[in-house]
């Protein structure tokens, strides 16, 4: 007499039900009546139920094969089709169905959603870093600077940084390559699409402004961020249609940003990033008010990066109050005196350094050179007076107008002047190439006891 598998209850003949085992390699086994309605009631529901790992790792498998094809279109056809995304998320969808044994169901449909949100950002990443490769590439950098090599990897990590490096070390790549990074993959914009202020650059002098937003368009030429450049000595209104169009960087003087500021032409929301460039400079100027009154304004949820030409007392006590458990990068002994210029001094008395000057400008090698005086009438005096010379000279210097201060460094960056005069408004932080020369003229000579 044959018994119930399950159960053990005895069947008689005729009775119970013999159903094939899960394991195809053992007999059949008999179940009465009541176990073979809960078996065939236990197998329908299994069967309805969907493969969630068949599905996740059908999934995954589609979303790497869309993220090579998307990464393959993008290179070779240096375009972002909005229709290769909608594809991704089809294959991935589709792949997902499959593997779940052509079921649909609300977990299935999440980890599709989620799988592709993944895909996508991480395709974003290998195209935003192989353009950024490229265009550094076409710009002529290949191999990154001290500064550089330290400040980059940390700044990706997310980390708070008090970096110092001497002037042409490349501090200005060293801050805006990751913050262009970390926002072209942030997955903020992507998903909501806000077009409020995310990355916030302040610099102490509006030629210095105008030139690490040049960096910031120039290094961030294949990446979709838009960026613009706030300072005064212009009209107000064409940077308040730049703010209310949407931008991603800002980069300010602290006075011009607190006018917008105070007329709310700027939303400071979803500001992540804060950047400091020649952070000593701006000490020096009297901007420490100006400073805390920006930091006062800003979200407390953000990275801080403060660049600085020296490590004075006044620039810790600034880190202190700004960084939070920072990283120090210092790629050069404090106040040191540049390795990449050559000094050279002449002594001569006051009377004859303008002459002085005008001779070594003509019997040299007709280089573009760079002369500081202490004064701006004292720059309009020496710049008229090497003009009188036969010199193509310009002057700069905080009374000119800023259209004339522009025109006169673009003019002198384009070999078109051959002498630009100026006062320490351009001391610190311009990126002018092939600069061999720098002349400061209101140096004193020492006073020469005779024995």
């Amino acid at each position: 007499m044959a018994t119930c598998s399950n159960c053990g209850t005895e069947l008689q003949p005729g009775q119970g039900f013999l159903v094939p085992s899960a394991d195809k390699k053992a007999p059949a086994v008999h179940l009465c009546a009541g176990c073979a309605e809960k078996a065939e009631a236990t197998f329908e529901e299994e069967s309805r139920a969907p493969r969630v790992p068949q599905a996740l790792l059908l999934g995954l498998l589609a979303a790497v094969v869309g993220c090579v094809l998307w990464y393959a279109i993008v290179v070779i056809t240096n375009y972002e089709l909005g229709i290769v995304a909608i594809a991704i998320g089809w294959l991935v969808g589709t792949a997902v169905m499959f593997g779940a044994g052509r079921k649909r169901g609300l977990i299935l449909q999440i980890m599709a959603v989620l799988i592709t949100l993944v895909a996508l950002l991480f395709s974003e990443y290998l195209i935003v870093r192989h353009f950024a490769v490229k265009h550094l590439t076409e710009q002529g950098y290949t191999d990154p600077t001290a500064i550089q090599l330290q400040a980059i990897p940390l700044a990706l990590q997310g980390k708070d940084l008090l970096a110092g490096a001497q002037t042409g070390t490349g501090k200005t790549a060293g801050l805006v390559l990751p913050m262009l990074q970390r926002l072209s993959t942030s997955a903020s914009k992507k998903i909501t699409g806000t077009k409020a202020v995310r990355a916030l650059i302040l610099a102490p002098t509006r030629e210095l402004a105008a030139q690490v937003e040049e960096s910031v368009r120039t290094y961030g030429k294949y990446a979709k961020l838009n960026s613009t450049v706030i300072f005064g000595g212009v009209g107000i209104n064409p940077q308040i249609s730049a703010l209310k169009r949407g931008v991603d960087i800002v980069v300010a003087t602290p006075g011009r940003l607190l006018d917008h500021a105070n007329e709310r032409n700027i939303d400071r929301r979803s500001v992540r990033y804060l950047i400091l460039d020649e952070a000593d400079r701006m000490l020096d100027m009297g901007y420490i008010r100006d400073i805390r009154r920006v930091l006062a304004m800003l979200p407390p949820n953000r990275q801080n990066l403060l660049f600085s030409g020296t490590f004075s007392e006044d620039i810790r006590g600034l880190a202190n109050g700004l960084l939070r458990n920072p990283l120090t990068i210092e790629v050069a002994p404090r106040n040191a005196p540049t390795e990449l210029v050559d000094h050279r001094v002449h002594l001569v008395s006051q009377g004859e350094k303008r002459a002085v000057l005008s001779h070594l400008l003509k019997s040299g090698p007709n280089a573009q050179t760079l002369v500081f005086t202490r004064t701006k009438h004292g720059a309009n005096r020496l710049a008229e007076q090497l003009t009188h010379d036969g010199l193509q000279c310009a002057a700069i210097h905080g009374n000119k107008s800023q259209s004339a201060r522009t025109r006169a460094l673009e003019d002198f960056k384009e070999y078109k002047v051959q002498v630009l005069v100026a006062t320490d408004i351009a001391a610190r932080g311009l990126d002018i190439t092939e600069l061999p020369p720098v002349s400061y003229t209101h140096l004193t000579l020492p006073t020469i006891h005779s024995v």
